[in-house]
């Protein structure tokens, strides 16, 4: 069913998954087939149970194949336009992705925030609040331990999460 080839500069489960996808992409294993258990397929092609775990988890992932719980892996319903089609000799103009959209509804480039979209004005009252209430610590080192309001919260999670008594 599968040939892999072992002196093959292609990873041994990259073959295995490249076959398998062909065949469900021919109609050759058509939707609902089960495929061999890791094992078997191990046993049928003398390579490790790895290499065909590495293949079937590729092919999951992409959704060729699905898995049922103490059943194995079946080969998934495609929809025809899953399937690629073959490529003529030369590309023709359908053949390339069409460029970006001239105009965006959102600039998401982190260096250009719209004026509006930031509240600069609760910004600048809260800066300022903080800066009246602890002008006094901004300018002294810190505990070397940390923050105790952190250190309080940590240890009341800790108590209450994983039920060690600890101080802060």
């Amino acid at each position: 069913m599968f040939i892999l080839n072992g002196s093959s500069p292609v990873p041994l489960y990259t073959q295995l998954y490249n076959q398998i996808r062909e065949q469900i992409l021919s109609g050759r294993l058509p939707a609902e087939t089960r495929l061999p258990s890791v094992r078997d397929m191990a046993i049928e092609l003398s390579a490790s149970r790895n290499t065909v775990d590495g293949a079937y988890q590729e092919l999951y992932a992409e959704g060729y194949i699905y898995s049922r719980p103490r059943s194995g892996y079946f080969v998934s319903a495609l929809e025809q336009e899953a399937a690629p089609r073959a490529l003529s000799g030369k590309p023709g103009k359908d053949d390339y992705l069409p460029g970006p959209p001239s105009s965006f509804a959102y600039d998401f480039h982190p260096a250009r925030l719209h004026p509006e979209s930031f509240p600069a004005e609760l910004w600048r009252k809260c800066f300022i609040e903080g800066l009246r209430r602890e002008s006094q610590q901004l300018v002294q080192y810190g505990d070397l331990q940390g923050d105790w309001g952190l250190r309080s919260a940590i240890q009341s999670y800790l108590e209450r999460s994983r039920g060690v008594i600890c101080d802060p």
